[in-house]
């Protein structure tokens, strides 16, 4: 899942979204930007989250539907 965010956004508020759906699968990667820098942070595997409806239409609400991001990628193992 990739969140693209910026300097008006709160962590405790992304805390608070992800935490009940924590101990999923994918990982989360936000994409932070304000008028002076970007960068692209990768969470770290305890902020995985399993993939529900109900996260990415909260999610959306918070950052706007158009800036959440489910990315299928193909594993090769």
């Amino acid at each position: 899942m990739r969140i693209r965010c910026n300097g008006q956004s709160s962590g405790s508020k992304l805390r608070e979204l992800l935490s009940p759906y924590r101990s999923g699968q994918c990982p989360v990667t936000l994409v932070y930007t304000n008028k002076g820098a970007s960068c692209e942070i990768q969470l770290g595997d305890q902020w995985r989250v399993s993939l529900k409806d109900e996260l990415i239409d909260a999610l959306g609400e918070w950052v706007r539907p158009e800036n959440v991001d489910v990315v299928y990628r193909d594993v090769v193992q």
